[in-house]
């Protein structure tokens, strides 16, 4: 018989089974790849929320997939509410076809808070047959928005912007960084809800600090910034194959323009984390361009493959976001309102993080 386990803030007494199950969980493409998680499972999952909650099918003492819940609290037009994050479901494929994905989203979903989800825009089966499928159950997943995962390759040196400046933060930094934060949060729902400055300065995740955070200054003026995440002391991309298709064409470039790992190496992205900028400043544009290029050059600098920036694609600065990238993931962002039908009228765009799932 099939059970259904739930694990508050912890993976549970078969951890390492699921473990093995996102190793085993490979990522097609023309570099084909898997996450691993060097720390355990509990070092990533909380670098995602205030609170999670695991959901794992077993049979027999055997995991056969797991799914995973975040918590937080957020802005939503003007407003704090509640929500919960459902992603990272993962089913063994020996398990596969046995609708445990089913049974692991509906018990992940029966929440009083609405529950918000991103699936690539690739995934049809999800985008289409699931979502039906789910919505007879009770669970009314709509499609609100979309996320456009921006990759950029590592840049040499950023070039100048005239009347802007880019420099890495220090601790007397923190209230204006913090102003800067509320200021963004009114144009952008599910920004994280900070109650106070000590709040705010507390949250670096594992492998972020105040020291790898950007800030563009125009004058004294903070204008936008944004952390530089490197995940791999709590999670690692490792490679598994590169199509064939791939090596031929890098065998043929006597010195590449971009370097690719190998079967069995890291995948080394840095990621955005806790971006922001003045809404509606008129250099606000040029601040993100350049806070980019600073990233990108930091990304070269620590021998990164990519630069990796998330923004809603009805972002009025996510044309320029675009400019310069090497390739774009995009995901559809899908919401359970529970009732709160306001939350899929929303106006504003999302504040959206990458690298999370």
């Amino acid at each position: 018989m099939i059970r259904i386990h739930i694990h508050e803030n912890g993976a549970g007494p078969r951890e390492s089974s699921l473990l093995g199950i996102i190793r085993e969980s490979r990522v097609p493409g023309m570099v084909s790849y898997h996450y691993e998680r060097p720390e355990g499972y509990q070092a990533f999952a909380r670098a995602q929320g205030f609170s999670f909650r695991v959901i794992e099918a077993e049979e027999d003492g055997v995991s056969l997939g797991f799914t995973q819940v975040t918590f937080d609290r957020v802005n939503w037009e003007g407003r704090t509410i509640g929500i919960a994050y459902s992603g990272d479901t993962r089913v063994t494929s020996a398990s596969r076809g046995k609708r445990i994905s089913d049974s692991l989203i509906q018990r992940a979903c029966s929440l009083s808070v609405p529950v918000w989800g991103a699936v690539m825009s690739s995934n049809r089966t999800v985008l289409t047959s699931k979502l039906n499928h789910w919505r007879k159950s009770g669970i009314d997943f709509s499609l609100i928005a979309e996320l456009e995962a921006c990759f950029y390759s590592p840049l040499e040196r950023p070039r100048s912007i005239v009347g802007l400046s880019c420099r890495e933060a220090v601790p007397s930094d923190l209230p204006t960084m913090f102003t800067l934060w509320n200021r963004y949060s009114e144009s952008h729902n599910l920004t994280r809800i900070y109650p106070d400055l000590d709040t705010f300065a507390s949250d670096f995740p594992r492998g972020s600090s105040l020291e790898s955070t950007l800030l563009i200054h125009q004058n004294d003026e903070l204008i936008a910034m944004t952390g530089l995440w490197n995940q791999d002391p709590i999670r690692t991309i490792r490679v598994d194959s590169r199509a064939p298709l791939l090596e031929l064409a890098l065998s043929l470039i006597p010195d590449p323009w971009i370097h690719l790992p190998a079967e069995g190496e890291e995948l080394k992205i840095l990621y955005s984390y806790r971006h922001a900028w003045i809404p509606g400043h008129p250099m606000a544009a040029n601040a993100l361009q350049l806070l980019i290029e600073e990233a990108r050059f930091r990304a070269r600098r620590e021998n990164r493959h990519f630069f990796c920036f998330g923004i809603d694609t009805r972002d009025p600065l996510a044309s320029r976001a675009r400019k310069g990238t090497l390739f774009r993931n995009r995901a559809r962002i899908i919401c359970d309102p529970r009732g709160d039908l306001r939350l899929l009228e929303g106006k504003r765009s999302l504040h959206l993080e990458v690298g999370m799932g």
